[in-house]
């Protein structure tokens, strides 16, 4: 006979590991906003790990359980195992067809996982019929009595009938998705280097680089004690190139007739540094509308939407201009909006971004506040300027594509482990399955294997985290 304590460590892991799986798949849900699989997956899970610790109630001892509990135990833990082992098919093949047959997707895997009618076959048809079949086979052939095990299984001279469950089927199924997910798994790793060196090329040309070399440049550069005509784009460190490579024409400057210079904020004499003096102006037509950022002593972000700020005027004869440091074009910008687009492009926004961050860093480090004015846009410009890093998001869908990958290949090796055993028994012509086996450590890895994987995913990790801290 099991030791009882066995029992007992037994049922607290697989209770444990079950509450730990729904909080680890909410939350994972929510990082995909996706939640029908995840919360089917847990609700398979439940029911499995459910009707296995219901078997306390009689110390996990078949020869203590009633027949009708034993019956209901066989099927319900087939049928449980039958659906979990269908929702883990039908994310492999959601997700494998797109990472082998890849098209223009987003970087969010919700459209790859909507609901399909077919999936209707591995979720609903497949557990029904064969948990069906296997327990009508049990009743007609009285393929019961009471062995030594922690739960009913079914035992006798037709032992096979327990490959019609949970010992035979979800292997079967899992044998094609398994050579699905080894070259999904190959097509992952050429995907990665690619991002890899992609994200290499990127860094080169992020704000941070290039405000490094401007920097580098000015410093060997001698100084003059008049401004520079320096409001091109490209002239500012801070200013992403790939944020001027979208739809953007080639800078013309342009000197502009008096009328037009407009005034500059006070904040520049504050500073120790000379308003820009517009001898030249860039006509740069972006797919924007108007957009200023400008500074001043009392702001958050350096984001500023058709402000002016009232000051003298300045030129290159003014008294102030002399004894002032040169400007160099980071302070303040004009985007004129181009023809025929409206729309900002998205990776231009994160550029802008990552643009304005830094000069928010440089500020805070100078002593100067940013305020933020805004007009409706369609772009959330609240949460962009906060001064924290912008996520890459197919860096993160990257990782969570790796991790899926690496589950699959995980429940593949559970639903290995639960069949072996059985498998052994039946062919050397036993009677009874062994008291404790490959598919009670199968069933102690399905309850961790969600909260193994997921826990330590960025997106899942920071709402787990949050989410106790609160509770606290």
């Amino acid at each position: 006979m099991l030791p009882f304590a066995l029992k007992v460590v037994w049922f607290a892991l697989c209770a444990l590991g079950t509450v730990a799986t729904w909080f680890v798949l909410w939350f994972l849900g929510k990082a995909i906003d996706n939640y029908w699989l995840p919360i089917l997956y847990c609700i398979g899970l439940t029911i499995l790990e459910g009707i296995f610790c219901l078997g306390m109630i009689y110390h996990m001892d078949p020869y203590k359980m009633p027949r009708y509990f034993c019956l209901a135990q066989i099927f319900t833990i087939s049928f449980s195992a039958l659906l979990l082992t269908g929702v883990c098919l039908t994310i492999i093949l959601a997700v494998a067809t797109k990472i082998i047959f890849p098209c223009p997707i987003s970087a969010s895997p919700q459209p790859t996982l909507r609901w399909k009618w077919v999936y209707l076959v591995p979720l609903l048809v497949i557990p029904v019929t064969f948990a069906s079949a296997q327990l009508a086979l049990v009743i007609k052939y009285d393929a019961y009595s009471p062995s030594d095990n922690m739960h009913c299984d079914v035992t006798g001279p037709h032992l096979w009938l327990a490959l019609l469950g949970y010992a035979g089927t979800p292997a079967f199924e899992s044998l094609p998705c398994f050579a699905i997910n080894i070259a999904a798994v190959f097509r992952v790793r050429n995907m990665y280097k690619s991002d890899q060196h992609t994200g290499a090329e990127s860094k080169s040309n992020s704000p941070e680089s290039l405000q490094k070399d401007a920097g580098q440049n000015q410093t060997h550069s001698p100084t003059t004690n008049e401004p520079r005509p320096a409001s091109s784009l490209y002239s500012s460190p801070h200013i992403s190139r790939s944020f001027l490579d979208h739809d953007l024409e080639t800078p013309t400057l342009t000197p502009p007739s008096p009328a037009v210079v407009s005034p500059h904020s006070s904040v520049f004499p504050k500073v120790g540094r000379t308003s820009p003096t517009p001898q030249f102006r860039s006509a740069v037509s972006p797919p924007s509308p108007t957009l200023r950022h400008s500074f001043s002593s009392n702001s958050r972000s350096p984001l500023r939407y058709n402000s002016q700020s009232q000051s003298p005027g300045w030129g290159p004869g003014s008294s102030q201009a002399g004894s002032l440091s040169p400007w160099s074009g980071t302070e303040s910008f004009e985007l004129q909006q181009k023809s025929g687009m409206n729309v900002m492009d998205d990776t231009s926004v994160l550029h802008s971004y990552a643009s304005t961050t830094a000069l928010t860093q440089e500020e805070e480090m100078a002593g100067d506040d940013v305020d933020i004015h805004q007009e409706p846009m369609a772009v959330n410009w609240d949460e962009l300027s906060q001064p924290q890093a912008v996520p890459d998001a197919r860096a993160s869908f990257m990782s969570l594509i790796w991790r899926l990958n690496f589950f699959f290949l995980l429940f593949s090796i559970v639903q290995i482990l639960i069949s072996l055993s059985t498998i052994i028994d039946v062919s050397r012509g036993r009677h009874k399955l062994t008291p404790f086996g490959t598919q009670h450590v199968a069933l102690l890895l399905a309850a961790w294997a969600p909260t193994v994987v997921f826990a330590h995913a960025p997106g899942v990790r920071v709402r787990l985290a949050g989410f106790f801290w609160r509770s606290r």
